[in-house]
């Protein structure tokens, strides 16, 4: 069963070299003190999390992107950093269906 996601639009990102630093925003505010700084890997997955991509799919793409051997560790890195997320307030999930339903 793949699981959607949505940005609660509370964030601002800056990217620097590789990586990216994730900042909350309060009334357009930043708040310095809660950013989460995000690796290649990270930022990768967000991007495909704010392109409304299932979890399904970005696991697979980040095993395509990266060659990682091991789906089963990707799979769970992913649920944790979306998890991170989503403990942060910046995605809920919206739905979770069939990923041969077409919604991903």
């Amino acid at each position: 069963m793949s699981r959607f996601f949505r940005s609660l639009d509370n964030y601002a990102v800056s990217n620097i070299g590789d990586e990216a630093v994730l900042v909350p925003t309060s009334s357009g505010v930043a708040q310095m003190s809660d950013m989460l700084n995000l690796n290649s890997t990270a930022a990768f997955i967000l991007r495909l999390l704010e392109e409304g991509r299932s979890d399904d799919d970005i696991v697979a793409s980040v095993l395509d992107e990266y060659d990682a051997p091991d789906a089963d560790t990707v799979r769970e890195d992913v649920d944790a950093f979306i998890s991170e997320l989503i403990s942060r307030g910046f995605f809920k999930l919206i739905t979770e269906g069939d990923s041969s339903s077409g919604n991903g």
